[in-house]
């Protein structure tokens, strides 16, 4: 893929990867050979032990939280950046009534990054009135 990349002269923005329980020698290395410095968990069941049920408790998003945390830690160790891509689920509402996106973003480090796929921010829907639809509302 390298040598495909390299011969129509094109570079990577950044790379889908997994998260690994144990070391993320694995992105970081697939990162390299890409020559990208950020690196994006695109689906929670590619973080070893999760899937989108993690983000239907608190207790299951501050465990997600905690693992991306210390992903992007060993990341960024490597000067990759982490980041995380939203689906529809990450809006539900956890059993107190805050939204599980809300509750993930506030326990992230502010070194995550946010790829927000707009598409499923309106799947799930302004109704749900998540942090990121004020911001849309009041962004200039």
């Amino acid at each position: 893929m390298r040598a495909d990349l390299d011969e129509a002269n094109l570079g990577v923005s950044s790379v889908h990867i997994a998260v690994s329980a144990d070391s993320q020698a694995s992105a970081i290395e697939t990162s390299r050979i890409l020559g990208t410095d950020t690196a994006v968990v695109p689906i929670p069941w590619l973080v070893d032990g999760f899937d989108e049920r993690a983000l239907a408790s608190h207790d299951g998003v501050r465990a997600f939280a905690g693992r991306l945390n210390e992903a992007a830690r060993e990341l960024a160790g490597a000067g990759i950046r982490l980041g995380y891509h939203n689906r529809h689920f990450e809006w539900a509402r956890l059993p107190d009534g805050a939204h599980a996106f809300d509750v993930l973003w506030d326990l992230l480090d502010p070194e995550v990054l946010a790829e927000v796929d707009v598409c499923w921010a309106a799947v799930a829907g302004p109704r749900t009135r998540p942090r990121f639809w004020s911001a849309l509302e009041n962004a200039p």
